[in-house]
């Protein structure tokens, strides 16, 4: 070998080595960093005393007309037993329906695309489930985009021909759940989900709503988004109440006190009781929720994206944040209860991503639903 090749050979070589031991060392690096990351000495004193130990859920729901509720995520093999104890009397599940892109007039039912969308079978037995430990069921249709990046809100037709035969499309979508929801004896059902960019055609929406009735005696509502949606919607009084994805952000803090956030709730609140008071009709909180991380309040609706396991974890933000919510809203005379996003019928205690997720369960927050949960409050 020539002393050219040896120079070669031995550039590529130390290169080699000094890449896999930047590899290492950033394998290295992260554990130590998610393992740093993940501690939290919150310290927390769990009150058992206000579980619900009957085996069947509660009926708080049938004196104060509160929906005391948890968004199930995940129906293949469903169990309640751990949201009874909690207190919980409403579950909300969502069936999917999937549309190509923003400007495509076409929606299509779960069972026409593989996906980890539930089927008709999963969402009966689920249902069935639910009903058979004493709970009350709302169900909440998803649109979900196939072949775009775009979130649904943003939604809209080219021409008025495509306008048309969207709600055509959504509106079979949607009949074929409400005759679903009235075949099972379901207690409410959601028109719609966070479609912003469709709520200004009212008529449409009306002519949907009064097919749905036909075929539905439950009742209805619509989960209008918390970023001015929720205002734009001019047809909640052909509803049974107003649904709000309640993601409002609150504070920059890290770990805000219950103090904090509960002044960062007063313009919020202002919006909402006029919207309430407008329409006279009762506020349902469709969806909100709180991951156990710093800054939760900042962007609610943040999953956490590719830096989700760098991201502090605290129990106390979290804990915090629930308490505030319920000490804001739940003794308002307009408010009719609340979904927390999200609730899994089964769920490792060791897994990372509960750690940092949404769910209250096996953490703090748990305990906090299940005390306002447990009759009003504390």
């Amino acid at each position: 070998m020539s002393s050219g090749a040896r120079k070669i050979v031995r550039r590529t070589l130390i290169s080699a080595s000094v890449l896999v031991g930047l590899i290492i060392l950033t394998i290295i690096g992260s554990v130590v960093a998610g393992w740093y990351l993940a501690r939290d000495d919150y310290a927390y004193a769990w009150d058992h005393s206000v579980e619900n130990t009957s085996g069947r859920a509660g009926n708080h729901y049938q004196a104060d007309r509160r929906h005391r509720g948890v968004a199930v995520k995940g129906l293949g093999a469903p169990d309640f037993d751990q949201a009874v104890r909690d207190n919980v009397e409403w579950v909300a599940m969502t069936p999917f329906g999937w549309q190509r892109g923003l400007n495509t007039p076409d929606v299509f039912m779960s069972d026409q695309v593989e996906g980890w969308a539930p089927t008709d079978v999963e969402l009966r037995r689920a249902v069935e489930a639910a009903h058979g430990a004493g709970l009350r069921v709302m169900l909440k249709p998803h649109l979900w985009l196939t072949e775009s990046r775009g979130w649904r809100s943003r939604i809209a037709m080219n021409s008025e021909a495509d306008w048309i035969a969207w709600f055509e499309a959504y509106g079979e979508f949607i009949l074929h759940h409400a005759r679903q929801a009235d075949a099972l004896a379901v207690d409410m059902l959601c028109v719609g989900t966070e479609l912003a960019g469709t709520v200004a055609h009212q008529a449409e929406w009306r002519e949907l709503i009064a097919a749905v009735r036909a075929v539905y005696e439950g009742q209805l509502t619509y989960a209008a988004n918390w970023d001015g949606e929720f205002e734009e919607v001019a047809f909640w009084d052909a509803l049974d109440a107003i649904g709000v994805q309640a993601y409002f952000p609150l504070t920059e803090e890290r770990v805000p006190s219950v103090a904090t956030l509960t002044r960062a709730w007063t313009p919020h609140v202002e919006r909402i009781d006029r919207v309430a008071r407008r329409f006279d009709r009762p506020v349902i909180f469709t969806e909100v929720g709180y991951r156990s991380v710093v800054s939760s309040a900042s962007h609610p609706w943040d999953w956490g994206g590719m830096f989700f396991f760098f991201q502090r974890v605290s129990k106390e933000a979290q804990v915090n944040c629930y308490e505030a919510l319920f000490a804001t809203f739940w003794d308002k005379p307009w408010f009719a209860g609340l979904y927390l996003w999200t609730w899994y019928p089964r769920v490792e205690p060791a897994s990372g991503y509960f750690g940092r997720g949404f769910t209250p369960q096996r953490k703090p927050a748990e305990n906090v639903m299940t005390r306002w949960f447990s009759g009003g409050s504390p």
